[in-house]
């Protein structure tokens, strides 16, 4: 079940829009490139790196979490309550070539899966989907 922090009003979300406007009003963007997401601490393998994201996720910890998945995988994971009881851990594929690894977690009828990359320095989870 997707957490909410309850409705936005229309009202709400003009008078905010409205006021980045106004702030923004002669700024100017900088050109260039971002650069790309990178793990802080990956971890040896892509259970390692989703065990760790779970563990985060069990604790509400989104700091720690963030040093072993991108914010993408994070937010949406943390979307999410933790399980009464936490997930089982189902396992990982083994793709072949370079592609990523899926990662299997099950709570009840749930099913979360994440997508883990491997790095130079290691593995990290870039994605996740949760299946209710």
């Amino acid at each position: 079940m997707p957490a909410s922090a309850g409705p936005v009003t229309t009202a709400a979300r003009k008078a905010t829009t409205s006021k980045n406007k106004s702030k923004n009003k002669g700024a100017t963007k900088k050109k260039g490139t971002a650069k790309p997401w990178a793990p802080l601490h990956p971890q040896p393998s892509a259970a390692a790196a989703a065990y760790e994201l779970v563990g985060a996720w069990s604790e509400s910890d989104r700091a720690l979490a963030l040093e072993d998945a991108s914010p993408p995988a994070v937010a949406g994971l943390f979307a999410y309550r933790y399980p009464y009881g936490g997930p089982q851990f189902r396992g990982c594929s083994t793709p072949p070539g370079n592609g990523p690894v899926a990662c299997v977690w099950r709570s009840g009828n749930d099913l979360l899966s994440m997508q883990v990359r491997q790095f130079a320095s290691g593995w990290a989870v870039t994605g996740t989907t949760m299946e209710t």
